[in-house]
Formats: structure tokens, sequence, C-alpha cells
């Protein structure tokens, strides 16, 4: 049986919209957070060579 596609029909209000924000915010805030914490976590290169 194929799949039939999905259709979704949002209707945006002052709710939606502040939420939306909100998400990018913390997009943007914790997306730079996360770069800069797995940067950290990632090995010396000359110890890469041990694990």
């Amino acid at each position: 049986k194929p799949l039939r596609p999905l259709h979704l029909e949002v209707k945006r209000d002052h709710y939606t919209e502040r939420l939306s924000d909100a998400l990018d915010r913390f997009l943007i805030y914790y997306g730079e957070l996360k770069a800069k914490v797995l940067t950290a976590l990632q090995p010396e290169p000359e110890t890469a060579d041990l694990l």
C-alpha cells in the first residue's frame, strides 16, 4: 500500500509567533554553546592515537 502525502495546515497566531521566536533564540544560543563544548571535548591530536 503506497504512502499518502502528509498535509498539515497550521494557523499562526500570537502564541505560535512567540513560540517560534523563542525556539529561534534557543537554537542560536545553544547551537553556539554546543559547538564550543564539543570542540573542548575533542581529544588532543597526540592523545587521539592512544585511544
